[in-house]
């Protein structure tokens, strides 16, 4: 579908900072640079402690959204001023691979990784401004990383976004009931393969697949 190729993006980087291991890492390093003044966990998001940008009325945006975390999953969502799931989402791609189908309907809250990526169109059909939360084990309740605004206007836009089924390389089909013509047994332990060591070019193949 043409939309696919039309809509504005919005490139987002959620990075959340944690001064101590950062202390902790330029101290062993002997490092002064790194070494941080701040006393508890905080995310920057695009690099800003207070990231905020604009997103259309009734126009379907992609948002491009990296998370940059440390040990714990997060959740992130879209929230109105009373502090509700706001705005239509359609999941569009996860870690770079496309959807199957792309632009089928999610609602507006984002699961990702420590180091997850995520690719997702958004429709706000109300004016207001609206509040990027992130919830994970690192906090106690949601951590606001931005806000966006939405101008009153003229939906430009159907509110639903088309679903796509994206080709998919060979490498991607379902191998789920395939035969298998012969198998061979491949042991790893302590550093050997099927027992044998490997003791340089010189010496006979261990193993190949």
């Amino acid at each position: 579908p043409s939309i696919y190729n039309t809509y504005p993006t919005h490139h987002l980087v959620f990075q959340l900072m944690s001064p101590a291991a950062s202390n902790a890492i330029a101290f062993v390093a002997k490092d002064d640079v790194h070494q941080s003044l701040a006393t508890g966990d905080y995310y920057l998001t695009n690099g800003c402690t207070d990231y905020s940008f604009v997103v259309e009325f009734g126009k379907w945006t992609r948002l491009r959204m990296l998370h940059v975390g440390r040990q714990h999953n997060a959740v992130i969502s879209i929230r109105d001023g009373a502090g509700n799931v706001a705005c239509k989402s359609a999941m569009i791609a996860k870690d770079g691979v496309y959807s199957s189908p792309a632009g089928r309907a999610i609602q507006s809250k984002y699961f990702f990784t420590p180091s997850g990526r995520a690719d997702v169109a958004i429709y706000c059909s109300n004016a207001g401004t609206y509040i990027l939360e992130v919830e994970s084990s690192t906090f106690e309740g949601r951590v606001k990383l931005g806000t966006f605004t939405v101008a009153p206007g003229i939906a430009k836009d159907q509110n639903t976004m088309p679903e796509w089924l994206p080709c998919r390389p060979y490498y991607l089909q379902d191998l789920v009931g395939s035969g298998v013509g012969t198998s061979t047994s491949i042991f790893l332990s302590e550093g050997m393969i099927n027992d044998r060591l490997w003791s340089g070019t010189d010496a006979d193949i261990l193993s190949t697949m």
